[in-house]
């Protein structure tokens, strides 16, 4: 993805070769113990080490504090602690490269600020990607997005430092829908890209980019929400080579929030302890939505993951 799939793999994901891809050893210049606090309704990562081990120690927390991607005016903007440096905005025009994340491939944007210690901000948007392990000159048909923006986004200042997922609407109001049908259901079909990293305390710090299909059925009567998640693939080759065992599959189930154009619900699988999904319907005002955008979260036993995702009718 940027940095963070990147983190063995950044030559192939594309997002340059400009400095240290995890944590630095070595003390921090500030302490931000957020991340260690696993909250249950976070979707972003938090990456710092263990104050209270001796030596490098690190381990990725789900952390609450830090708000989310803005699309807003054509620009991304990330806000952060201001320990890692506040707000920073990027335009569509600048830094822009082609970035892998899975079997993906997407825009991305990144700002090095101090390439010795790892000092960066990064951001992917995945509307409109695609396939990225098919042989030259292949179909490759993955729904590109009309109304909906979403991807990762990335920040590290020293040894410490946050990945998290992302979405919002391709432009301010885009898709806003008023009102929503009330009966009959509808499929979305669509990708996600994400994050994976070891839940349990290590000295080899490592994160890794994934992509996943993903799709959704809403029954518009009963407002229940279902689906899966299927086919994740990490960005350094089959899972079966990842030195994480990832997650290969997963269900949602949930509920459709109709005055608010909101879903919400649990994720769970094989080897999942824990997981949630929230996100939100887009399409023309007056008629039945057609995309959806989301964001999910899981934790297993020993690892960490955060997806962002979009689909769309046929």
């Amino acid at each position: 993805m940027i940095a963070m799939a990147c983190v063995t793999a950044l030559a192939a994901c594309g997002g340059g070769s400009d400095g240290p891809r995890y944590p630095n050893s070595g003390p921090s210049a500030f302490t931000e113990p957020g991340c260690l606090t696993n909250d249950t309704a976070s979707f972003t990562l938090g990456v710092c080490p263990d104050r209270n081990a001796i030596g490098s120690t690190f381990v990725a927390g789900l952390d609450p504090t830090v708000t989310v991607v803005d699309f807003v005016n054509a620009q991304y903007r990330i806000d952060l602690p201001a320990s890692l440096g506040g707000a920073q905005s990027f335009s569509l025009a600048e830094f822009s490269n082609q970035a892998r994340l899975g079997d993906l491939r997407g825009r991305v944007l990144q700002k090095t600020f101090d390439s010795s210690v790892g000092n960066y901000t990064a951001v992917s948007d995945f509307a409109t990607p695609v396939r990225a392990g098919l042989a030259p000159g292949t179909p490759a048909p993955v729904p590109a997005l009309q109304r909906v923006s979403f991807g990762t986004w990335e920040r590290f200042y020293l040894d410490t430092g946050y990945y998290g997922a992302w979405f919002g609407p391709r432009a301010p109001g885009a898709g806003s829908l008023a009102t929503l049908p009330a009966s009959g259901s509808a499929i979305f079909n669509g990708v996600g890209v994400g994050v994976i990293g070891p839940g349990t305390l290590s000295t080899t710090f490592r994160t890794y980019g994934l992509s996943a299909d993903v799709s959704l059925t809403i029954d518009y009567a009963t407002s229940v929400v279902s689906g899966t998640l299927s086919n994740v693939f990490l960005s350094i080759g089959p899972p079966a080579t990842a030195p994480l065992s990832p997650v290969t599959t997963a269900t949602f189930t949930g509920r459709l929030d109709a005055p608010t154009r909101s879903i919400r619900g649990q994720v769970a699988g094989p080897g999942i302890v824990s997981g949630q999904f929230a996100g939100t319907l887009f399409g023309p005002d007056a008629q039945a939505p057609d995309e959806i955008a989301l964001r999910l979260r899981i934790e297993t036993d020993g690892q960490r993951m955060v997806t962002a995702a979009g689909a769309r009718t046929p």
